[in-house]
């Protein structure tokens, strides 16, 4: 039975939002700063856990055959599942995900699938008749606030580091071949989108990246945007009752494109350097390697933009 979401009292919610509107945050960073982000590379292919603060969350990809859909037959699929563990929070029910949960999946589907991040006629075998199907599996171990934007940068992460097995067609015979005889092959992503979800308060005039569990309590709506290094807006949704204006939302995607174009180049490093690791012949430092795992920490993604916030105040029109 999920536990009831404890309220915070009138003292902690104005301390907050009079905090928030004196640009300043209770766990010391400034208003476009976001937490520290850490990601940690599984023993296998397309494994990964990223924390962003005390947000945790895991990714796993799995592919599987079957018959593509008759709509589109030269094309594989790529499926989402969010699973909410009672061990991040005790108010989510590992049952079924929720309202939270199933806000997540849906805007994961959109930032990553209807923005053809992942080419899927590439995962077609034969048209018609067989395809890969892609399934990232997303849960979250601690939930400290802002999960969205965690699980999107372990879902990007680990469809990266993700290798398929390498097969071969005869005729009407798909032959699977395992690691030891063929290398697997990677997944083809056209881009890398990454959201950043940015919490409103006092009227629409004041906003923070990255917010915290406490946070989300007390601000009045949120800003989604997903948006990849390309400055190509992928999906954007407003959630609460809030009057965004348009100059808030041409600084909002300032804000989101920066912290995407450090994090599609954290990733990128991530990822190589584990790479560099797998090609060396000496087992004994592979073996060290898996025994230790990949864990790289990302500096706090500090946007500059404190002057720009200044020159153009945030006021509802």
């Amino acid at each position: 039975m999920p536990l009831r979401e404890p309220t915070l009292s009138n003292l902690e919610n104005n301390f907050i939002v009079n905090a928030v509107c004196d640009n300043r945050r209770y766990d010391g960073r400034r208003i476009t700063d976001a937490r520290d982000t850490q990601i940690t590379l599984g023993l296998d292919y397309g494994c990964c856990t990223v924390s962003l603060g005390e947000t945790k969350v895991m990714a796993q990809v799995a592919v599987e055959m079957e018959r593509p859909k008759e709509s589109r037959p030269s094309e594989g699929s790529l499926h989402i599942h969010v699973e909410m563990s009672t061990l991040a929070s005790g108010n989510f029910d590992a049952s079924k995900p929720g309202e939270l949960g199933i806000e997540i999946q849906r805007i994961l589907e959109r930032s990553i699938i209807l923005s053809r991040c992942l080419d899927l006629e590439e995962l077609c075998i034969r048209v018609g008749e067989r395809s890969w199907a892609v399934h990232l599996y997303i849960h979250v171990l601690c939930y400290d606030g802002n999960i969205l934007d965690c699980a999107s940068i372990a879902a990007i992460t680990s469809l990266k580091h993700f290798r398929r097995p390498d097969i071969t067609v005869e005729g009407k015979t798909v032959l699977v071949h395992s690691i030891e005889e063929r290398n697997p092959l990677p997944l083809t992503m056209h881009h890398m989108p990454f959201c950043t979800t940015m919490a409103f308060f006092k009227d629409s005039k004041q906003l923070l990246v990255d917010p915290t569990r406490i946070e989300e309590k007390v601000m009045d709506g949120k800003l989604i945007i997903s948006i990849n290094n390309h400055k190509e807006v992928c999906c954007m949704q407003i959630c609460g009752q809030v009057h965004i204006s348009k100059p808030q939302i041409l600084h909002s995607t300032d804000v989101a494109y920066l912290k995407s174009k450090e994090l599609s180049e954290f990733v990128k490093n991530v990822l190589t350097d584990d790479l560099k690791y797998k090609q060396n012949g000496e087992k004994e430092q592979q073996v060290s390697l898996l025994c230790k795992r990949k864990k790289i920490r990302m500096k706090t993604i500090c946007v500059s933009f404190t002057t720009l916030l200044q020159k153009e105040h945030y006021t509802h029109t």
